[in-house]
């Protein structure tokens, strides 16, 4: 192990390059994964990250490394973002209706869209990506316009990162044919074992997704076009040349997914076993107890918005356990018990890894979920958008949570599924089996990242392509006819 390890420090002092990250800084926890990500590539080379401005409460989480720079270019208008962050909040805790959730995907589409004219349009910005000489890219899935800068300025390399669980357009856009019937879509309520009505669902949302995909980026085609020329390629073809796809989950905890070597999981990022010692007000309160339990709904989900019937649930659930102590996330004031300690930030995973602390209760954003996984605690799940749903079914897939619907949310069934995790010690083994899975490997995920960076920059032409077959070749229609009528003049001929 020492000698390959050697060998790859070897290797990537001659290949020291730079590397562009193209950040869609929506959260606060997109910006800390791209920082993990950045400063791991940054090891070996120099990196910049590509961060247009969006969400303003973000704006002061930065990297310290030598090594990781920024540019920012203009993004979208502020009152787009904030017109997009009220339409998501205003329906994160409720099921939005159709409208509701046609009226968000217009304020996203219009986020990128001015995002993609500003970046296109600024020459400046355009120089000074040409003067950093970029070797090889990497784009986030959520912004597929960034394809055309890299395609403008000539960058000879690229890639994929996902901050969410592997879902199958992506790997359909890096040339893996993936069936919906065992592959639960990103933002549907599945695992990957669907009974009829689920796969219907899953079917026709991936369906969806398939025919959004090119038509989403043709907008941003169309920019680039106008600037460069009809020649210029639209970004749906652009996406299926990248090199690689890195997805932020683990390969043996997640749902089972037959991938190539262009999937490189690197669930884990940032993520250690040790923990920071508490500090206060954090460590009386958990040192005082004998069991203490966090609640937090992650940065996207702002707690001003929560319904009145949500926050009566909590507080309904803290005073059903006063022997508990609750470490709460929320940031606005409201009188709670005496065994509850309310914030506005808590160090999630110092928490988590307390001996104390005997269970998460979480949105399941998944962020929090590899911190669960990393600190082997046992969590409840309220997922309220997003990949959360699907995180929420991998948790119980796993046996390392339970989950209570949003729509069914009160503090009787908050305080069955609390009880349920903790009275039962199955799902704390569970919990500790995937802990355990997670940093088994011998290659921990920053050298499964600077590997991945390392052989692409080495390796540039290499092919990992499956053949790209058409529909009825890919699903051996022609064979099957072919054989049907085979059988059909044999058997007429007898």
């Amino acid at each position: 192990m020492r000698v390959f390890l050697l060998l790859l420090s070897v290797l990537s002092l001659g290949l020291a390059g730079k590397v562009a990250i193209f950040l869609a800084p929506l959260s606060k926890s997109q910006i800390v994964f791209n920082l993990r990500l950045a400063e791991e590539i940054a090891v070996d080379h120099d990196v910049v990250l590509v961060r247009p401005s969006f969400n303003p409460n973000a704006e002061s989480l930065v990297s310290s490394h030598p090594r990781v720079r920024e540019l920012r270019p203009k993004g979208c208008n502020p009152s787009t973002f904030h017109a997009f962050y009220e339409a998501e909040n205003a329906w994160v805790w409720t099921d939005p209706t159709f409208a509701e959730f046609g009226n968000i995907t217009k304020f996203y589409r219009q986020m990128f869209y001015e995002t993609c004219e500003n970046m296109a349009g600024d020459e400046a910005f355009m120089e000074a990506m040409r003067k950093e000489n970029i070797d090889l890219a990497i784009h986030h899935h959520l912004d597929s316009c960034t394809l055309g800068v890299v395609r403008a300025l000539k960058i000879p390399q690229w890639g994929w990162v996902l901050s969410t669980p592997l879902f199958r357009s992506m790997i359909n856009m890096v040339g893996v044919p993936a069936l919906p019937s065992h592959i639960p879509s990103l933002l549907t309520d599945a695992s990957n074992d669907m009974a009829f009505f689920k796969r219907v669902k899953n079917f026709a949302w991936e369906l969806f997704c398939d025919l959004y995909l090119p038509l989403g980026s043709a907008p941003y085609t169309a920019i680039y076009r106008e600037k460069y020329g009809e020649d210029f390629p639209t970004l749906s073809q652009i996406a299926r040349e990248g090199s690689f796809l890195m997805v932020n989950s683990h390969a043996d905890i997640e749902f089972p997914i037959p991938v190539t070597s262009k999937i490189v999981y690197i669930g884990g990022l940032g993520m250690k076993k040790e923990t920071n010692q508490l500090k206060e007000p954090f460590a009386s309160s958990v040192n005082q107890s004998t069991s203490t339990v966090v609640v937090s709904f992650g940065s996207v989900a702002d707690t001003k918005h929560m319904p009145v019937h949500w926050k009566e649930a909590f507080i309904g659930l803290f005073k059903s356990n006063p022997s508990i102590r609750f470490i709460w996330k929320f940031d606005q004031a409201i009188d709670v018990p005496s065994n509850v300690l309310r914030v506005g930030w808590l160090p999630q995973n110092d928490l988590l890894g307390h001996e104390k602390v005997v269970a998460f209760i979480t949105h399941g954003g998944y962020n929090s979920l590899g911190e669960s996984i990393s600190t082997g605690t046992p969590i409840v799940t309220v997922p309220l958008f997003g990949d959360q749903f699907r995180n929420a079914q991998l948790a119980e897939f796993r046996h390392f949570g339970v989950r209570v619907y949003k729509q069914d949310l009160s503090a009787d069934n908050l305080n069955t599924a609390l009880h349920k995790i903790m009275d039962d010690p199955s799902y704390l083994s569970s919990a500790r089996l995937a802990q355990s899975i997670a940093f088994s490997s011998p290659l921990s995920t920053g050298l499964t990242i600077r590997h991945t960076i390392n052989f692409t920059l080495a390796h540039p032409h290499y092919n990992r392509d499956l053949p790209q077959l058409g529909f009825f070749s890919l699903y051996s229609v022609d064979v099957i006819v072919f054989l049907f009528f085979l059988h059909l003049s044999l058997f007429s001929s007898l």
